[in-house]
C-alpha cells in the first residue's frame, strides 16, 4: 500500500516540475519576443524622383520628393497598421491632382510617375513651356505620449498655376492599435468645442464676438465649422485651416491652440496621457 501511495506523489511531482519548466520557457519566449520587437519608434525616410531630363544645367523638369516617417519596432500588427496609414497620407499629400481617394492607393513610385508624366505631356504639347514643376512633403512629430502620436505633413507644390501652393495635413494615431483618431475620441461634446473654437478663431483674425463671419470673408457664407485638421500638443488642442478652407488664398491659413484648461469637462484626458 505504501508503494502505491508513493507512485502518484512521484507522478505529481514530475508534472509540477514539467509545468514549471513550461511556464519558465513560455516566459522566456515572451521576453525574447518583446526584446526582439523592441519599443515603437519612428525613423525618417527619404524619397526623390525627377523627370528624365532633369540636369544641373536646366530647370525644365519635374521633381517629386518627400521626407517622411515610418514606425519601427513594436508589435508587428500595430507597426504595419501605423505605416499603412502614414503611407496613405504621404501619397495623398503628393498626389497634387488626385480628386478621388483611389487615385493614391498606388505605390509611391507610381504617384511620382503620374505627376512627372503630366508635366512631360504638357511639355510635349507645348515645347516652349519651361516652368519647372515640383511637389515636396516633409513630415514631423508634433507630440507623442504612451497612447498616441500627433504628426504633421507639410506640402509645397508648384504645378504651373497662378501661384505655388502649400498645405498642411495633421494626423493623430493610436499607438496601441495604429488607428487614426477622430475628435470624438477625445471630446464628449462637439457643440461645446465648436463654441470654444469659434472664440479662438475670431481672436486669431481680430474679429469681435458679434461680427458676422460671412461678412468678414470667412466660411463662404456658412456658419463656423471645425477644420478636419487637428492635433494634440503638449499645450492643448491644435487646429489648422489650410488656404481655401474657409477664405480666399490671400487670407492665408488660420491656426490656433486651445489650452487643455479650457476643455475641462469635455476632454477625455485619460485617452491622451
Amino acid at each position: 500500500m505504501r508503494k502505491s501511495a508513493i507512485i502518484p506523489a512521484a507522478v505529481l511531482l514530475a508534472c509540477l516540475l514539467i509545468a514549471g519548466a513550461c511556464t519558465q520557457n513560455n516566459q522566456e519566449q515572451t521576453e525574447k519576443m518583446e526584446v526582439s520587437a523592441g519599443p515603437l519608434t519612428f525613423e525618417s525616410q527619404n524619397f526623390k524622383k525627377q523627370s528624365p531630363n532633369c540636369k544641373s544645367d536646366t530647370v525644365s523638369c519635374a521633381t517629386v520628393q518627400a521626407s517622411y516617417l515610418l514606425a519601427v519596432g513594436g508589435p508587428d500588427t500595430v507597426r504595419q497598421a501605423i505605416n499603412d496609414t502614414l503611407m496613405h497620407f504621404l501619397k495623398a499629400s503628393l498626389a497634387v491632382y488626385a480628386v478621388e481617394e483611389k487615385e493614391f492607393r498606388i505605390p509611391l513610385d507610381e504617384v511620382a510617375d503620374r505627376f512627372i508624366g503630366d508635366y512631360e505631356s504638357l511639355r510635349k504639347d507645348n515645347p516652349a513651356y519651361d516652368i519647372p514643376w515640383e511637389v515636396e512633403t516633409t513630415s514631423s512629430i508634433l507630440f507623442q505620449s504612451p497612447k498616441l502620436i500627433s504628426l504633421k505633413y507639410a506640402t509645397y507644390s508648384n504645378a504651373g498655376g497662378a501661384h505655388p501652393n502649400s498645405f498642411t495635413t495633421l494626423l493623430v494615431l493610436d499607438k496601441m492599435t495604429g488607428f487614426k483618431l477622430d475628435l470624438r475620441d477625445f471630446i464628449n461634446s462637439i457643440p461645446r468645442l465648436e463654441t470654444i473654437a469659434e472664440k479662438h478663431f475670431r481672436r486669431a483674425h481680430g474679429l469681435s464676438a458679434k461680427q458676422n463671419l460671412g461678412d468678414a470673408g470667412f466660411f463662404w457664407g456658412e456658419s463656423f465649422a471645425l477644420p478636419e485638421n487637428f492635433a494634440l500638443l503638449d499645450s492643448g488642442l491644435y487646429f489648422y485651416y489650410n488656404n481655401y478652407d474657409v477664405a480666399p488664398y490671400v487670407v492665408g491659413p488660420t491656426e490656433f491652440t486651445i489650452p487643455f484648461s479650457e476643455l475641462e469637462g469635455i476632454l477625455y484626458k485619460n485617452r491622451i496621457f
